[in-house]
């Protein structure tokens, strides 16, 4: 019995499979049937796009912790942001008050004084815009991976693929 009597031959010399060859019998090789998550990777990737900075995309995905995070992150990041511009605001406007004597009664009651402005009342500001934009560039970073399929953002929870 020579070597190809022996084997599934596919071509000349080239064995196609390692099992042995039956006549009766023919091997079969039969791979699990992969089983594909309920959910959708397209319906993950809109809700990311649309309201991944609210964490949506992750809870649909069975991502409590990463959702809770970036809703966490994002209502910081706003409240920091719209606080910190009506402090500034404020600021501004007592400012302007304070040099500028009553207000306007027409003539030259209004006074041209310098107004300085401290660096730190536009500080909140911009550290809530940085917040909301770290959030923003995760949401993303998510949504590429999430039409990559890479990593755990191409499986659900139990870590079947997305259909």
């Amino acid at each position: 019995m020579i070597l190809s009597d022996q084997y599934i031959v596919n071509g000349p010399g080239v064995a196609a499979s390692a099992m042995p060859y039956s006549a009766t019998s023919p091997v079969t090789p039969s791979a699990p049937a992969l089983e594909y998550s309920p959910k959708s990777r397209t319906v993950a990737a809109v809700l990311t796009w649309f309201f991944g900075s609210l964490g949506v995309g992750n809870f649909y995905l069975g991502m409590p912790g990463r959702g809770l995070a970036k809703i966490l992150l994002s209502l910081t990041g706003w409240a920091v942001a719209v606080g910190g511009f009506f402090y500034m605001m404020t600021t501004v406007y007592e400012a302007d008050n304070r040099y500028s004597g009553s207000g306007y009664s027409g003539g030259s009651s209004y006074s041209y004084e310098i107004v300085e402005y401290n660096f730190g009342d536009v500080v909140p500001m911009f550290l809530g815009i940085v917040i909301v934009a770290v959030v923003g560039s995760w949401q993303a970073a998510e949504f590429f991976l999430i039409i990559g399929r890479n990593g755990s953002y191409g499986v659900d929870r139990e870590g079947r693929p997305l259909r």
